[in-house]
Parts: structure tokens; C-alpha cells; sequence
């Protein structure tokens, strides 16, 4: 139902721009319509910086460059690291474009745009498109943190009033029925701001987030409304920029919280998700990850299982403590995983067993890490007491082709290594006779 939705949302977003595409290349061959604009065409711009309204533009579209492009890089980089997570990357991505709209319906409808441009009729047209597309935006992105069934129809309504607009722009109707639109959409954004307040009063945790800045926002575009309808001056722009600003900052400390508790909630299972595959004792990965990724490379055809054991630790345990034991434990898995880190993965799938799955390996390569590996056992038996000593059996097997089975490639290599086992202590045996002493 979710991916309809979305699906449906994105179909119509599609279907807004292209309308909005034709209808600016119609109006670009067959002339702009008079549509109601604060800046008057002949205007002289000579004395622009002098004008009390074009500092404040000129911070609020770089306030919103910024900010915007901040938000669309984070949703871009979760897009990348955290796909699942389709929902809060859609909210994010399409709250960084109701940002970065904000700043283009206030320079096209600003003075500043007639310092750069001279089409006044274009930037009026391009300015009630910016204006109207603000609020479908804003509360889709809401909808997407917050689900609520008005907040889906405000959509609808608010792109519906769009189209609407945009199919009158293109039969040029008189102006004061783009005023009539124009009038529908601003009832529907104090029913948005309205609703948004009343829901946080009843929701105390998103009160204490997004209703300040939505208050701020509701009293500062009504009387923008007020000052559009009733008042000549160009201000209205600037009290609804200010709405926006304290608005932007609600909803952007909203997604931090949002964020922080994602990213709060990702440790958390990421650290259950170690513990539930890491060793305890040695710190390497335990048999539950042995066994995971042994079904990971069930298909890899070019595979080796090392088997290793520790000689001798039920000795060790029974005169000299189990603490020498796990000492005699987490010194094997330091050099196992120090000759093999390189080449595979190491593991602790038992008590004093330990085992190595090294993909698309060769023999030399295994042959180099066993060799390091008892290069290493000398060093570290060299001068050390009795009860530190450490003695390794081990044996391996290697696949080239899947028809030896993954099962089948750890029962040879575990038979390699008590092949091995039983030489070293027919060795100690011989060892120890009277003739050899």
C-alpha cells in the first residue's frame, strides 16, 4: 500500500512539472499573462540597493541555497548508506526541495530579480508557480515523518489548486480569476498551519518540536495575506519570509531529532547485531557468524576451510587455572587472526576449535599464512613459562569447483587437522622415550 502511494505521489509530481514545463513554453511563444506582480514592469532599478526589501532577499535565497543543498547532500548520502529506510530519505529529500523553492518564489517575486533580469511578465509567472508548489512540498514532507490522512488530502487539494492555475495561465483567463486561485490557495495553507497546530497541542512531543515555529509561520502569513489583498506595499514578502524562516528552523531542529533517533536506534542494532556474531573471550566472529557466512559462500568456487585446534588446553585448565586457559584461548585467536586477517576471515566456532573461510584463495596463499602462522608460534613460545605455551593443530581443504559442498569442505579440512593432531602427538611420544631423551 506504501509503495502505491509513493508510487502515485511520484507519478504526480511528474504530471505538476511537465504541466508546468508546457505551460511556461506556451506563455514563452504566445506572450505572458498579466498576472498580479508587486514590481511594476517599468520600475527603475537604479536605485535597488537603496530599497529596504533587497538585503533581506538577498540573505533569506542564500539562507535557503545553503540549507537546502545541506539537506538534499544528507538525503542523497542516506539514500546511499541506508536505502531501506525509503521513507525518511523521500521526507528529507523533498523537504531540502520546499527549502530551495522558498528561495526561488521569494527572488522572482522580489526586486532583486529586475537587477538581473528584465522580464518581469516570465518572473510573475515562474514566482506563482514557486508559490503554489511551496505548500504541496511542505506537507508532504510532514505527511512522510508524520502520516495523517489530511495531510494526504491537503496534497491533493493544494496540487489540484496548481494544475487548476496552470491550465487558466494557459487559456488566459482575466486576472482577477488567478486571483481567485491565488485566494483558495492561502485559505488552504491556514487550514494546513491550523491543523499542524491543533494536532501538536494534542501530540506534546511534537509540540515542543515543530509548534512554535508553525504558530510563527501561521501569524506571519496571515498577515502577509492581509498585506497582499489590502495593501500596495511589496512587505508581504518580507513577513512571509520570516514566517518561512522561523518555519525552515522548526522543521529542520524536527528532522535533527528524527535523524538522531534513526542513527540512535542503527548503534543500538548494529551493537546487538556484533554481540550476537563476535566472541566474547578472543574478540573474533563465533560460530552463529561461521555459519552465516558458510551459507554466504555456499556458491563461491574457489573456497578453503582452515581448521585449527588448540593442543593440550584441558591440561592447561586443570593445572594451572581456566584463567590460563582463556589467556592460552586469546593468544591463539590474536595469531591466527594476525597470519590470516589477509587472506579470510577467522572464527571461533568452539571451546579451543578455531577456523579461517578464505574466498578465491590459493594454495600458495594458504601455505604463506600457515607458515607465518608458526613463524609466530615460535616467537611467542620462544622464553615463555610452561603455562603460556601454546601448540596449534591444523589442517585445511580447498575447493575449485562447487561440487564439493560447503559440509563436505569442512568435514575434510576438520579430518586434515586430526590427521595433524595425532602426528604432533605421536611426535611427543617419540619424544619422550628413554632413547630420545
Amino acid at each position: 500500500m506504501q509503495q502505491r502511494t509513493a508510487q502515485a505521489v511520484r507519478l504526480s509530481y511528474a504530471s505538476i512539472l511537465a504541466l508546468a514545463v508546457l505551460c511556461f513554453a506556451l506563455c514563452a511563444f504566445t506572450g505572458f499573462p498579466a498576472l498580479p506582480s508587486s514590481q511594476p514592469a517599468d520600475m527603475d532599478v537604479s536605485h535597488l540597493w537603496e530599497a529596504v526589501s533587497v538585503f533581506p532577499v538577498m540573505l533569506f535565497c542564500s539562507f535557503t541555497l545553503v540549507v537546502s543543498g545541506a539537506i538534499l547532500y544528507f538525503g542523497a548520502a542516506m539514500r546511499r548508506s541506508v536505502p531501506e529506510e525509503d521513507r525518511l530519505i523521500r521526507a528529507c529529500i523533498t523537504f531540502g526541495v520546499f527549502v530551495l523553492d522558498c528561495g526561488v518564489w521569494l527572488f522572482t517575486d522580489s526586486k532583486l530579480r529586475l537587477m538581473l533580469t528584465g522580464c518581469v511578465d516570465a518572473a510573475a509567472l515562474l514566482s506563482f508557480m514557486a508559490f503554489l508548489m511551496m505548500p504541496v512540498l511542505l506537507a508532504d514532507s510532514i505527511n512522510l515523518l508524520y502520516p495523517s490522512t489530511v495531510f494526504q488530502t491537503m496534497r491533493w487539494l493544494f496540487l489540484a489548486n496548481f494544475a487548476c492555475f496552470l491550465l487558466l495561465v494557459m487559456v488566459k483567463v482575466p486576472t482577477w480569476v488567478y486571483l481567485v486561485s491565488l485566494a483558495v490557495h492561502h485559505v488552504l495553507i491556514l487550514i494546513v498551519c491550523f491543523f499542524v497546530i491543533i494536532s501538536s497541542v494534542r501530540d506534546r512531543k511534537r509540540q515542543k518540536r515543530i509548534a512554535p515555529g508553525m504558530l510563527l509561520f501561521f501569524c506571519f502569513a496571515a498577515l502577509s495575506v492581509v498585506m497582499f489583498l489590502f495593501s500596495d506595499s511589496d512587505m508581504y514578502a518580507i513577513f512571509l519570509s520570516l514566517g518561512l524562516v522561523c518555519l525552515i528552523c522548526s522543521l529542520i531542529r524536527l528532522f535533527l531529532n528524527r535523524m538522531a533517533a534513526f542513527y540512535k536506534n542503527q548503534l543500538r542494532a548494529d551493537f546487538y547485531m556484533n554481540l550476537a556474531y563476535t566472541d566474547a573471550l578472543s574478540g573474533l566472529l563465533n560460530r552463529n557468524a561461521f555459519q552465516r557466512d558458510q551459507q554466504a559462500l555456499a556458491d563461491a568456487p574457489v573456497l578453503c576451510y582452515v581448521i585449527l585446534d588448540v593442543n593440550n588446553l584441558k591440561w592447561t585448565n586443570d593445572h594451572y587455572g581456566h584463567q590460563a586457559g582463556d589467556g592460552i584461548i586469546c593468544t591463539a585467536a590474536g595469531l591466527i587472526q594476525e597470519a590470516f586477517c589477509a587472506i579470510g576471515q577467522c572464527y571461533r566456532i568452539g571451546g579451543d576449535e578455531f577456523a579461517v573461510i578464505a574466498a578465491g584463495q590459493e594454495n600458495p596463499a594458504i601455505m604463506a599464512a600457515l607458515r607465518s602462522l608458526q613463524r609466530a608460534l615460535a616467537r611467542h613460545n620462544h622464553g615463555s613459562d610452561r603455562n603460556a605455551r601454546l601448540s596449534l593443530a591444523y589442517g585445511y581443504a580447498l575447493r575449485h569447483t562447487t561440487d564439493t559442498d560447503t559440509e563436505e569442505l569442512f568435514s575434510r579440512a576438520d579430518r586434515a587437522m586430526y590427521s595433524c593432531k595425532q602426528e604432533q602427538k605421536a611426535g611427543q611420544k617419540k619424544a619422550s622415550t628413554p632413547e630420545n631423551r
